[in-house]
């Protein structure tokens, strides 16, 4: 087994993040697993995502762990993820803005719906698609599935335009790998946000 640890970016990535990924690597390391670091630089998050999925597969690896660089998590991530032996797994994380939503989802009738993950959640669960912020896919997905593994694409439905993490869900789905969330896991993951104060704020604290 060879595991990828593959990160898109632009040019800076969060220092919570680099604190995790350090623990994450040197924990796994400490138990023999081999373990390749790819990042890609960029603004086109498909062609960045197409790239490193290229280069892990020509590395030899098995597996691929995609964590974005504005994400937090537990060090021992990788291994609990592996343990669950799907070909698609990931964490069920909120988004970045107000009010927040989960990434996970399923395509219903009625168009896209999104996937809760409750203090109650556990265990594994299998959706439409999930967002790619940490998911351990198998490169043997992208043996199986044709060009473009990534693309943005559109709902007629929800009449929003779909990330490339879900066209990635959608046609892998369709050649056999299906995507679970993991939501013990999910408990456990942040999404670094930006957060603008303003004196309102400091007046509800100091008690005006």
């Amino acid at each position: 087994m060879r595991v990828a640890i593959c990160v898109p970016c632009r040019d800076q990535v969060c220092a919570g993040f680099s604190f995790d990924l350090a623990n994450m690597v040197g924990f796994h390391a400490a138990t023999g697993m081999n373990i390749g670091l790819y990042h890609s630089s960029g603004t086109l998050i498909a062609d960045q995502r197409v790239n490193l999925a290229k280069e892990a597969i020509a590395q030899g690896a098995t597996d691929i762990l995609w964590i974005d660089s504005d994400m937090r998590f537990p060090k021992n991530a990788l291994q609990r993820l592996l343990e669950r032996g799907k070909t698609i797994v990931a964490a069920n994380y909120a988004t970045r803005v107000l009010p927040a939503k989960t990434t996970a989802q399923n395509m219903t009738d009625d168009g896209w719906v999104r996937v809760p993950t409750r203090k109650g959640s556990t265990g594994l669960e299998q959706v439409t698609a999930a967002g790619m912020g940490l998911m351990l896919t198998s490169t043997q997905v992208f043996k199986d599935l044709a060009d473009p593994w990534f693309h943005i694409g559109y709902s007629t439905k929800n009449a929003m335009f779909l990330g490339e993490d879900v066209s990635m869900c959608l046609h892998a789905a369709k050649v056999g790998h299906p995507t679970h969330i993991d939501h013990d896991i999910s408990k456990e993951v942040r999404h670094i946000g930006s957060f603008e104060y303003v004196l309102e704020h400091a007046e509800i604290n100091d008690g005006s």
